[in-house]
């Protein structure tokens, strides 16, 4: 599967990076919304991993002009993200049925996968 993540922490960004590519998945990634777009359209993901919290254009914003590039319209999209406020479970809701998301903290899963990224880097 190709999996594209956009994340303005790279730290988080090499955390998912190493177990997508440990699992066999082909990863590419960017560290701004803003600049993501035309690399998204190239690369033709299946899946797109992306923060709602960032500087510039956030994974809301990337979403809905996702939705207007002709060959990303169907593309599936996955917010992680630490934020669960009732603003923002509204705010994805209105991004449509095709997106998904899981309402849950990362915050334990990140540990683990950055525990990982560092065992590995050793």
């Amino acid at each position: 599967m190709k999996v594209f993540i956009v994340d303005d922490n790279f730290e988080m960004i090499q955390a998912m990076t190493l177990a997508l590519e440990g699992s066999g998945h082909t990863v590419q990634s960017s560290v701004a919304g803003a600049t993501a777009i035309p690399q998204i359209s190239s690369f033709k993901p299946d899946i797109l991993l992306t923060d709602l919290v960032m500087a510039e254009l956030n994974g809301l914003e990337l979403c809905r002009e996702l939705r207007e590039v002709r060959n990303l319209q169907d593309l599936r999209i996955i917010f992680v993200s630490s934020k669960s406020e009732p603003y923002w479970q509204e705010q994805r809701r209105k991004q449509g049925p095709s997106d998904i998301f899981k309402s849950r903290s990362i915050s334990k899963s990140s540990r683990h996968a950055s525990k990982a990224w560092q065992t590995h880097r050793v």
